[in-house]
């Protein structure tokens, strides 16, 4: 009797390894403050400054342009910054740039070439579109100055005045769009000023105070992994 030789194993059912997607160069200050399971990809640079948060399963994508995110900025869980495509519409820049204490809540979507102004709220679930600028000072966009070196992080700085906007939760903010200092953004695109943030000066010195007291709590809740992207 003639024993067959049998086949040979099939590789198609083997599973392969996921292919990662591509780390970018990264600028840490050592006072930020990443999870270990938030995602920080693409190919441009991404700089977190000094004590800025970014929660688990945050997303920041670099992979249209640079994202810069700022001093005490905070980008909460399920949050994307940097998302679109640059080509989709006609943007000034490809840099999103979350300035000063400004905050990115959950299921937030800040789009690619964004300029977050210091201060600035984008609650759950808006989505500002690309290439917005949120918090203009007199026509004059924020710059970015360097604080104790690249290596160390950048602070990124509005040239004059607060920004301060609010962008309410499932709002939706056409790209393109310039909003002045103390706007608020409600319901199907309408806006109001905040007069009191605005005309009262202790306003602010509160909302210094509480997201100070903010960044510490978070902090202590979010479970660190900043060496991971060291």
């Amino acid at each position: 009797m003639t024993t067959r030789p049998r086949p040979a194993p099939s590789t198609s059912g083997l599973l392969r390894p996921p292919t990662l997607p591509p780390r970018p160069p990264l600028t840490i200050h050592p006072t930020a403050h990443i999870a270990d399971k938030a995602s920080l990809t693409g190919t441009h640079p991404i700089t977190v400054s000094a004590s800025a948060v970014i929660h688990p399963f945050a997303r920041l994508a670099s992979t249209q342009g640079p994202i810069d995110v700022g001093e005490g900025a905070v980008v909460w869980e399920r949050a994307s910054v940097g998302e679109g495509k640059a080509g989709d519409v006609t943007i000034t820049t490809t840099t999103t740039v979350l300035a000063r204490n400004s905050v990115v809540e959950s299921g937030a979507v800040v789009e690619v070439g964004v300029e977050l102004g210091e201060g600035s709220v984008v609650e759950v679930g808006a989505r500002v579109g690309a290439g917005c600028v949120v918090g203009e000072v007199s026509g004059i966009r924020f710059f970015v100055i360097m604080c104790e070196g690249r290596e160390k992080g950048t602070c990124l700085m509005p040239r004059a005045g607060f920004q301060f906007c609010k962008i309410t939760p499932l709002s939706v903010v056409p790209p393109r769009t310039r909003l002045a200092p103390y706007t608020v953004v409600f319901g199907d695109d309408q806006r109001r000023v905040n007069e009191s943030l605005r005309d009262q000066p202790g306003m602010k010195e509160l909302f210094e105070r509480g997201h100070a007291r903010h960044l510490e709590t978070m902090r202590k809740l979010v479970k660190g992994g900043t060496v991971k992207w060291q």
